[in-house]
């Protein structure tokens, strides 16, 4: 299965790396250039036992691309995670402007 992922902080670099380790293809795209030319390079910015040689062996592999453009990320998806930041507000409830934004521009680029 091809896996779109939409930011790849600790859970979304994490899933992506677990799908792609279980024989999927996973799309990933984030904003933050320079994690993602890291990432592309095989090596993780966050703490997870295991994680590097995980991503190291899925991007050598192929089934593990990170990229700015949300379009690359998201060509031959056939689901879409979205990982981005949901920050409480003060009546406690997630502020989920983020979700409607990448949201929105996901469906711009849907052509089926």
């Amino acid at each position: 299965m091809n896996v779109g992922l939409v930011r790849v902080g600790y859970v979304g670099l994490v899933t992506a790396a677990c799908f792609a380790e279980a024989g999927n293809s996973s799309g990933c795209a984030d904003n933050a250039g320079g994690k993602i030319d890291r990432h592309n390079q095989g090596r993780v910015s966050i703490c997870e036992p295991g994680l590097e040689a995980i991503v190291q062996r899925n991007v050598e592999a192929g089934r593990l691309v990170f990229t700015t453009e949300l379009h690359n990320g998201m060509d031959a998806a056939q689901a879409v995670l979205l990982a981005v930041g949901t920050p409480s507000k003060p009546d406690s409830w997630p502020g989920i402007p983020a979700v409607h934004v990448v949201a929105e521009s996901i469906g711009d680029l849907l052509t089926e």
